[in-house]
C-alpha cells in the first residue's frame, strides 16, 4: 500500500528525524487518521532495522555476504 502522495516525501524526513516544526505537527495529525501513512512509516522503520542488522552481520564476516556465509554452513 502506498502513502499518500502529498505526505510521502514528508515521512522519509521525519523517518529519518530531519523535520521539526509545525510541518511535523501536520504529519503527526494525518498519521493518527490515515492508515496508509502510518502502515508506510512502519515499512520504512522495518527496511531500516533490516538494513542495519544487515550491515552489522556483514561486519562480522567481513567481505562476505551473509547469503555466502550460509550457503558455506548449510552445503546441499
Amino acid at each position: 500500500m502506498y502513502p499518500c502522495r502529498q505526505f510521502e516525501a514528508d515521512l522519509i524526513l521525519y523517518h529519518y528525524n530531519l523535520m521539526g516544526g509545525r510541518k511535523a505537527w501536520v504529519l503527526l495529525e494525518h498519521l493518527s487518521r490515515c492508515h496508509r501513512c502510518k502502515d508506510y512509516l512502519k515499512r520504512l522503520e522495518r527496511v531500516s532495522r533490516m538494513a542495519r542488522e544487515d550491515q552489522g552481520q556483514s561486519a562480522l564476516y567481513g567481505k562476505e555476504t551473509i547469503l555466502s556465509h550460509a550457503e558455506k554452513m548449510m552445503p546441499y
